[in-house]
Formats: structure tokens, C-alpha cells, sequence
């Protein structure tokens, strides 16, 4: 009796996992991962270094952030790596935002009090 309820358990589990998902590709088609990639390929690919020459012309910058800095803004949620060069225009330096995202981080980060 044991030996026939699980095989019929067995059956049913293994019919279940069969069914046929096609119906909701053909509805929902998957999406290229690679959409637009290829067309913007040297714009995302950009360095820091690169991205940074190219907004701070002629200016001294270190890719490499404070760590403290980089702390505090990861503890309200915001990351700045990858999207800020520590910019030294004055004696200490200050954080330079290079990407888009950058620039909202500050504007986020000028909002915090």
C-alpha cells in the first residue's frame, strides 16, 4: 500500500514539473540582456580615470576614495564607488561625482542634515 501511494506521489510531483511554460513565453518574450550594449559600448565601459579626465580637465584627482567617506555614505544607503574621484582643488580635497549617479548622490547627500 506504501509502495503505491509513493509511486503515485512520485508521478504527480514529476507531472507538475513537465507542464509546459510555452503559452507565457509567447506572451512575455524574454528580453535581450544585451539591448543597447553594444551601440554605447565605449561610453559604458569608461574608466574612472577616463571618466574623470574628461569632466576635471587639467585638474588634480585621485581615484582612490577615503575609506571613512566611503563608510559613511554606504551607512545611509549610497554607494559612492565607481561614481566619485576625490578631487583636490584645495589643500584637503574634496569628492567629485563623474557619473550621473554621482551627481545624485550629492544631491542626496547635501539633503541629509
Amino acid at each position: 500500500m506504501l509502495f503505491v501511494l509513493g509511486w503515485f506521489e512520485k508521478k504527480n510531483s514529476e507531472d507538475k514539473k513537465q507542464a509546459p511554460r510555452s503559452k507565457f513565453n509567447a506572451i512575455y518574450p524574454k528580453q535581450d540582456p544585451y539591448y543597447g550594449f553594444f551601440e554605447d559600448r565605449e561610453k559604458q565601459m569608461q574608466t574612472v580615470g577616463d571618466a574623470a579626465a574628461e569632466r576635471y580637465p587639467d585638474m588634480t584627482y585621485d581615484c582612490a576614495l577615503p575609506q571613512g567617506w566611503v563608510d559613511q555614505c554606504c551607512d545611509k544607503g549610497l554607494d559612492p564607488r565607481g561614481h566619485f574621484v576625490w578631487l583636490y582643488d584645495n589643500f584637503s580635497g574634496r569628492p567629485a561625482p563623474i557619473t550621473k549617479e554621482g551627481d545624485r548622490i550629492v544631491s542626496l547627500l547635501a539633503l541629509d542634515p
